[in-house]
């Protein structure tokens, strides 16, 4: 399907097109935005982008860190999702009830005292939320699996990958909204820039990373926050990210790679690497490569920038 047509065609066959047509028609009131030649994608997330920031401000989630245990009446009258701790779930399920959502998150996680992974589970379950009609009774789903590939398993499995990445990256704008943000954000890229946003925010390596790297800040200019190059990509279970100043990253991988294969078992094996890890994140400047090196220890993410 051209994502140029309007509402006239679905895009059977393409995962992509078929999530982004159904959301469409409910976010987007009219075909107007994509006359005027906005990316269908772009043009829904600006509109539910600002749907989110104005019901934050709505509950008064107006200093980071959001989403803390006391202010939660975003989470539970904006959103009507019942939170119910248990050590039933290995992290977290909700499930559509007819007038609410419940949400059962291990009770471990929740009741961390740093409160992070609860945070950051509980954002990603209210992207979800944003993909249903909270308004009618019963709750109703702007989704469908389309009835003709419901049977082909790569085509679902591609559509519920489309919509837990999209839920993924709306529960990182409910944690680092853009008004926000943009009291915080330094301007130039830099790894103390880095830690003082993530420590305000109280979020994870993994979520400043994509925050400020991946997502668009502006959709209508296609710009991300900090333009920097960046490689990503996973090895013993890491998914490890490269920032650097050459114009071409990969020319950084070969090196990159041995030395993060050495700090990865120096890391695993409580050796020089772990003493410097005091909490859940930690720095270590390698002289010879000029790289500061991270460890997300709960999420497995490094990241090496380049200095």
């Amino acid at each position: 399907m051209s994502l140029n047509n309007g509402f006239n065609k679905i895009g059977i066959g393409n995962s992509t097109d078929d999530f982004w047509y159904q959301l469409g028609k409910k976010v987007l009131p009219s075909t107007s935005d994509i006359l005027l030649g906005e990316n269908l994608q772009n043009a829904i997330k600006i509109r539910l982008f600002q749907t989110i920031e104005n019901d934050l401000l709505h509950y008064q989630e107006i200093a980071p860190p959001l989403l803390l245990k006391d202010t939660d009446s975003y989470v539970a009258h904006g959103r009507k999702i019942h939170i119910i701790p248990t050590f039933l779930v290995q992290k977290a399920i909700m499930k559509t009830r007819e007038d609410h959502f419940e949400l059962y998150i291990n009770e471990g996680i929740y009741n961390n005292q740093d409160r992070i992974d609860s945070r950051e589970i509980i954002s990603h379950e209210i992207g979800h939320t944003y993909m249903f009609n909270i308004d009618c009774i019963p709750i109703e789903s702007f989704l469908q699996k389309d009835e003709f590939f419901s049977f082909l398993r790569y085509h679902v499995n591609d559509f519920n990958r489309i919509e837990e990445s999209f839920a993924s990256e709306i529960g990182r704008r409910i944690l680092i909204p853009n008004y926000l943000l943009k009291e915080f954000l330094p301007r130039k890229p830099s790894i103390n820039g880095m830690l003082a946003l993530m420590d305000k925010f109280e979020v994870s390596l993994s979520t400043i990373i994509y925050r400020l790297f991946f997502d668009l800040f502006y959709y209508e200019n296609s710009l991300p926050c900090w333009i920097e190059n960046i490689h990503c990509f996973s090895q013993n279970n890491y998914q490890i990210f490269i920032c650097s100043n050459e114009q071409d990253v990969s020319k950084e991988m070969d090196f990159n790679l041995d030395l993060i294969q050495i700090l990865i078992k120096e890391y695993e094996n409580n050796t020089k690497a772990a003493p410097l890890i005091k909490k859940r994140t930690g720095c270590i400047y390698n002289e010879d490569y000029r790289m500061d090196i991270m460890f997300d220890v709960s999420d497995r993410v490094i990241l090496c920038w380049r200095i």
